[in-house]
């Protein structure tokens, strides 16, 4: 009897260790992901400010004044070239800006489902799926052919808008993809007998309605001369990303746009992103909440010195610590944007109170080694944490 209550107890002891260590990573990647959101969209709403100041609009049909020689200029009209660019692996040319090859596989893909029984285990499965990348990892029974070639882009050597040339990076920002009509392809050697034509795609395969594994499907797009505006740097009569302190800053849109246009939808795509992404951390911080939550009450009760909380609900209480400690960080994501050397003091200062609290004289364990092991693990958590923020920062700061 006294050995199965022995046995019941060293369970469940496992049991709330694993229950905190995973709070703790959840804890961790909500953090991160909520701290470097911040900083990031801010700098970037910052960037578009300071942008939107600067800008000068220039007129597409009036020659190039070399007196806006780094300045950053707003232009808009027809983007040009008279190049023909070539995919000659399969024969195809378009009179385009960029001519893509997309090329997709049957082949094999691992899945992964959560099963419904308490466990919750995990069980992976392999399905025939098509897909634009190869997988290599799968099992000895479920064993992929080599893709043969790839998706590609070819881009247009002499592209210009007005009398400016373009550089690669804003090429590379033009969409408006549209399928391209084959007329007439070259088609390797080893895939002639089995490659069907059918509308804007080539077929390789026995079936197109029962595909086999390892059959192929290539299409092309191609972006042709149509009208957008740019947000760049004049230089020399080349269009390129403006640096503002360590930032680039261009824009690219489809149709003729003024600068604010430009501006106000860059910012409402950069707000999208941010609340986008503060939900996900959201997610997380509620995780942490929620295994971490005999902890975290202590502390609340303990700084409150009421016992009343102690006794809340526990989903209104892993709701309420789930939005203060997401309202802490994304606070502290703030601090850091707009004032790093502040935002860091803030972090080491919390993080202080944090390792204090839960390693400190008044910490429940009472195992020396566990204390230590515990005390460990957070400070890695804290270093790992400080190291890839201040990266990030002075990463941003050498560009």
């Amino acid at each position: 009897m006294v050995d199965d209550k022995r046995k019941e107890v060293s369970i469940q002891k496992v049991g709330n260790t694993f229950s905190r260590l995973f709070g703790l990573l959840a804890l961790f990647l909500a953090s991160l992901t909520l701290i470097l959101n911040e900083v990031k969209s801010s700098g970037q709403s910052m960037l578009l400010s300071e942008g939107s100041e600067q800008v000068l609009s220039i007129n597409v049909d009036d020659p190039i004044d070399a007196f806006n020689d780094g300045k950053l200029v707003h232009i808009s009209g027809v983007v040009m070239t008279t190049d023909t660019v070539h995919d000659r692996m399969f024969g195809v040319e378009a009179e385009a800006i960029k001519l893509k090859r997309d090329v997709e596989m049957y082949q094999w893909q691992e899945r992964t489902d959560v099963s419904t029984q308490p466990s919750n285990s995990r069980r992976s499965f392999f399905v025939l799926e098509w897909g634009s990348e190869p997988v290599a990892k799968t099992d000895t029974q479920h064993k992929n052919p080599n893709m043969p070639f790839f998706s590609e882009t070819f881009y247009a050597e002499d592209v210009r808008l007005g009398e400016y040339s373009l550089a690669f990076k804003l090429l590379q920002e033009i969409k408006g993809w549209r399928d391209v009509v084959l007329d007439e392809v070259t088609i390797p050697p080893e895939y002639l007998v089995k490659t069907r034509h059918i509308g804007n795609m080539l077929y390789m395969g026995d079936d197109p309605s029962s595909p086999e594994l390892g059959d192929l499907r290539v299409t092309f797009r191609a972006v042709e001369p149509m009208p957008i505006s740019i947000i760049a740097m004049q230089s020399d009569g080349l269009l390129r990303p403006f640096m503002i302190g360590s930032e680039e800053l261009s824009l690219v849109e489809t149709g003729e746009k003024s600068a604010e246009e430009m501006f106000q939808s860059e910012e409402s795509s950069n707000t999208s992103t941010r609340w986008t992404t503060r939900f996900v951390g959201l997610i997380f911080m509620f995780l942490a909440a929620f295994f971490l939550r005999p902890q975290l009450m202590g502390i609340a009760r303990r700084l409150s010195r009421s016992d009343a909380i102690g006794q809340m609900d526990i989903k209104l209480s892993t709701l309420l610590l789930g939005i203060v400690l997401s309202l802490i960080v994304i606070l502290l994501g703030w601090v850091i944007a707009y004032a790093p050397f502040m935002g860091y003091l803030l972090l080491a200062a919390l993080l202080g109170v944090a390792l204090q609290v839960l390693v400190g004289k008044r910490s429940r364990s009472k195992s020396l080694l566990a204390r230590i092991l515990f005390a460990s693990l957070i400070l890695v958590i804290v270093l790992i944490v400080i190291a890839i923020i201040a990266f990030v920062y002075l990463t941003r700061a050498e560009m």
